[in-house]
């Protein structure tokens, strides 16, 4: 393990971090595994993260609303590995807003597109143009604070789940990261 970590330890080459760490952190799936989570299961979840933040948020007089939808579908997914992925990006536009603002998280079921989106949205500045396409790209940050490691890994685990996450400014301000990740479908006989 010492000599994997000093082969990893590369900053130019975050694949091979992501490599080694994946396998062994519970965040990427260490001894878990996508799993069916359901509409009140998933409902929580977001409860979850959501509740996590509120102190810090308070302390900075941000609020941070849901809108999450009465009904909810069942996804196929790791409640450990989205909970991370929900938290790196509410804490990212968290950290958008300097003080006094409102972080939305609004669930909704797409069923004709077979996906469940999650959209984060945050009253910040919104996504600098010119470097809109660098913001899921490892270690990008503009802020000083930031590792810019957690878009990143986020993107990671929607992947991993066969989904992914749109960023893009809202129109009446700010920023909003829509995380989509397919619906549950039934396993096929035989599996």
């Amino acid at each position: 393990p010492k000599a994997a970590w000093l082969r990893c330890s590369s900053v130019e080459d975050p694949g091979r971090i992501f490599s080694f760490v994946a396998p062994r952190h519970p965040a990427f799936g260490a001894k878990t595994g996508p799993r069916g989570i359901f509409g009140h299961a998933l409902r929580k979840l977001v409860e979850h993260v959501c509740n996590l933040l509120r102190p810090e948020a308070a302390t900075r007089e941000i609020a941070i609303a849901t809108q999450i939808a009465s009904e909810l579908p069942a996804l196929r997914a790791d409640s450990v590995r989205l909970t991370q992925a929900l938290l790196n990006i509410l804490i990212n536009a968290l950290q958008a807003i300097e003080r006094r603002g409102q972080v939305t998280v609004q669930v909704e079921p797409r069923p004709a597109e077979q996906i469940l989106a999650i959209h984060v949205r945050d009253t910040g500045p919104g996504l600098p143009s010119e470097k809109a396409g660098a913001i899921f790209d490892p270690y990008f940050t503009t802020k000083a604070e930031g590792s810019g490691l957690g878009l990143w890994i986020a993107q990671q685990i929607a992947a991993a789940h066969g989904g992914g996450i749109q960023a893009a400014n809202a129109p009446e301000g700010g920023a909003v990261f829509t995380l989509r990740l397919p619906l549950h479908q039934q396993e096929r006989s035989g599996g």
